[in-house]
């Protein structure tokens, strides 16, 4: 998914809640080069989701800024 469009799905999916709510807990990061892994859960409540499980998010170092470049959940 280009980057445009995951702006245009992330905007769709939250642009209607009135209070997001997130919570990290057992944050744990490896880094390899310019590699890297973060691994949590993550507690979200908006609306009539609510959500409690792990989630990995994937990370490239590119021109010293970390980047997400995939996300994982559960």
């Amino acid at each position: 998914m280009s980057l445009g469009a995951w702006k245009d799905q992330r905007r769709a999916r939250i642009s209607d809640k009135a209070k997001i709510t997130v919570k990290v807990h057992a944050l744990k990061v490896q880094i390899d080069g310019d590699k890297a892994n973060a691994r949590f859960r993550q507690h979200y409540t908006s609306g009539s989701l609510d959500f409690d499980g792990p989630k990995t998010l994937q990370m490239q170092r590119e021109n010293g800024k970390w980047l997400i470049v995939r996300e994982i959940v559960g």
